[in-house]
């Protein structure tokens, strides 16, 4: 399985990977995920980040509270993805296996295992000729 260092998680999780652990970041992400979630300064047994558990929630709330922090829907960064990626294929998991175990999806793993590029891959459409350009038509009217 992968161990991920705290320099793997995207920076808005760093702080809580540092100082309540790894696995604490890897929770929220998976119980918050997409969401901005705010950390009360004291803790009480009715919040929600309690689903964490009790101890590392109070914990949370003594070294974040009162704040909000944006949980992102996947943990790490995107070298780190890659590099996790690597790893479990060499252990021999499969893509279905390693996009469970990174929280991403299967076509997020065949994408990186195959070398392309996730967020900087342009798409190129197709032109017909008899399109008019918007651009060329705007620059008439100016």
């Amino acid at each position: 399985m992968i161990q991920p260092r705290v320099s793997d998680f995207i920076e808005s999780l760093q702080p809580v990977a540092s100082e309540v652990g790894v696995e604490t970041a890897r929770e929220l992400v998976k119980y918050f995920g997409g969401t901005r979630l705010f950390i009360p300064q004291h803790w009480t047994a009715d919040l929600n980040i309690n689903v964490i558990g009790e101890t590392v929630a109070k914990q949370l709330c003594r070294l974040f509270g009162p704040e909000r922090i944006a949980i992102p829907m996947t943990p790490f960064k995107l070298e780190a993805q890659k590099r996790f990626t690597d790893e479990l294929r060499e252990s021999g998991c499969s893509n279905s296996e390693i996009a469970r175990a990174l929280g991403v999806s299967y076509r997020t793993v065949t994408r990186m295992s195959s070398g392309t590029a996730l967020l900087t891959r342009k798409r190129h459409r197709l032109l017909d000729d008899r399109q008019i350009d918007l651009e060329e038509l705007l620059a008439k009217f100016r």
